[in-house]
């Protein structure tokens, strides 16, 4: 199999052999314990997520356009999700809880992802390693991307956010 990958800060492109593959669909699946318009909770054994969105708030942001009057960017960093529009909404918090430890995502790890839709975000545990796959797939209609966590122990060890090949 073909892969695209990162190593030491450059992109690279090799082969891996199929039997050193893992898809992330294999593991455990977190089940939905709430579902609203902003608000999700998943669940697996005794770790839960907690997902909450809301309006977006210009606030102290700062917010760049180009000469055609698109938006660019949001802090100095691209604003996933806006299509060069003023986004509707943000993520508020990330909340993770396992057993009575509580962990909060740290802002930065989500604060250029907009038009998060909670509906369409899932949660699986590689209970070997201990690792968490928290994926959501969010738009605004025109601005498709993706993005990953990678969680352990209550820390993000990796995020990655995608295009939509599709869009």
């Amino acid at each position: 199999m073909l892969a695209n990958y990162r190593k030491k800060g450059e992109d690279q492109e090799g082969y891996i052999h199929s039997s050193r593959i893992q898809l992330i669909e294999g593991f455990p699946a977190f089940k939905i314990i709430s579902q609203k318009d902003s608000q999700l909770t998943l669940k697996l054994d005794t770790i839960s997520i907690t997902i909450k969105t809301g309006v977006f708030v210009k606030g102290k942001r700062k917010l760049r356009y180009d000469s055609s009057g698109l938006l660019i960017s949001i802090d100095k960093k691209f604003p996933w999700g806006s299509d060069g529009e003023v986004p509707i909404t943000q993520y508020k918090s990330i909340h993770i809880k396992v057993g009575t430890k509580d962990y909060c995502m740290p802002l930065a790890s989500y604060n250029d992802l907009f038009e998060a839709t909670v509906f369409q975000t899932i949660a699986y545990m590689d209970k070997v390693s201990g690792k968490i796959y928290l994926i959501a797939f969010n738009s605004d209609g025109g601005g498709v991307y993706n993005v990953i966590w990678t969680i352990l122990n209550g820390q993000i060890i990796n995020r990655e956010v995608l295009p939509d090949p599709e869009a």
